[in-house]
């Protein structure tokens, strides 16, 4: 497709000022690149694929501070899709845990995990790998962890169910001290 053509029809729809940009980047004209990429960034600023754009543009002009802005907007108008996998991965771990597909649910409650501490996520982790697994080092670990963060605890425990974490810790270090445990 011609795009100077459609442009010169008086079609300034945001896909075709893009498509324009994307041309022009490739092309490495990146100063034309971006006016088109402007114009279409003021048309829609949610696309996330045109402050991208910008930011390569930007990039290649050596205006890394605005470059760095851009890729700001990106990550920000990202961030509810990364919520939402993270959100997604915990929904689905429940369903492999309810399935009794523990190793399942492991990987995806990990997942969620390793982008943003819980409590609930850690403390589901410590039941699993203790009483469905048995992999008591990874429960110790998972045990200590949500002991170690009781700030981070995202709701109300109370003193008992905390004081039952830690009898159960203490119970777990002291069997694999006596060798009661074996490594798995």
């Amino acid at each position: 497709m011609d795009y100077n053509k459609v442009l010169s029809s008086g079609d300034s729809s945001k896909i075709v000022l893009k498509r324009m940009g994307i041309g022009l980047l490739y092309n490495r004209q990146n100063i034309d690149a971006l006016s088109y990429f402007k114009a279409a960034y003021n048309k829609d600023s949610g696309d996330f694929e045109i402050p991208s754009y910008l930011g390569q543009v930007y990039y290649n002009l050596k205006q890394y501070k605005k470059s760095i802005r851009y890729y700001n907007k990106v990550l920000e108008l990202l961030s509810i899709f990364l919520k939402q996998a993270d959100y997604t991965h915990i929904l689905i771990a429940d369903s492999y845990k309810d399935s009794s597909l523990f190793k399942d649910a492991i990987t995806h409650y990990t997942i969620s995990f390793n982008n943003k501490y819980t409590a609930r996520i850690c403390m589901t982790l410590a039941h699993i790998y203790d009483k469905e697994l048995k992999n008591y080092d990874k429960a110790i670990y998972y045990y200590q962890l949500f002991l170690n963060n009781p700030g981070k605890n995202e709701f109300s425990l109370g003193p008992v169910y905390i004081q039952n974490v830690k009898k159960r810790l203490d119970y777990l270090v002291e069997q694999k001290k006596k060798g009661k445990i074996v490594k798995t």
